[in-house]
């Protein structure tokens, strides 16, 4: 079993551009590795790098129809880790693309897998700033 190093705690600010080079940078290692979890378990399914990222970007005009500071904030991400934004989409869609790419006979009900997730709003914390935490309880791969 992987042992859990300590959980970093990133601290972000400013617009969501920035906001997410920000995080980009201090998460490219854990961007690089969720991108490698992902298209593996993809890979599995027979998909390649292209179609990937084609099911990946297709959830883009959606996003920007409903929250265009979103996507601001994931093209800094990208541009933070040094990845394209096809492979943030990537991990920001996985349960709907692991979907889309499975056979229909394949079909394996995950709904008890996911994440947990901790929020403290700004009126509450010591700061007035809001705290949120979560993580992506599917894979020991995934404890990072």
């Amino acid at each position: 079993m992987k042992k859990l190093e300590n959980f970093p705690l990133i601290e972000i600010s400013g617009t969501p551009l920035k906001r997410g080079l920000q995080y980009g940078e201090q998460a490219k290692q854990r961007i690089s590795a969720s991108i490698d979890i992902y298209s593996d378990s993809l890979r599995d399914l027979g998909l390649g790098k292209d179609k990937i990222l084609d099911l990946a970007n297709s959830f883009l005009p959606m996003i920007i129809d409903w929250a265009p500071d979103l996507i601001e904030e994931m093209k800094g991400i990208a541009k933070g880790a040094s990845v394209n934004l096809g492979e943030i989409m990537l991990i920001n869609a996985r349960t709907e693309i692991l979907k889309l790419a499975e056979p229909n006979e394949s079909f394996v009900d995950t709904s008890s897998d996911g994440c947990t997730s901790a929020l403290i709003m700004p009126k509450l914390s010591e700061t007035g700033q809001i705290i949120h935490g979560q993580n992506w309880d599917w894979k020991q791969e995934c404890i990072d």
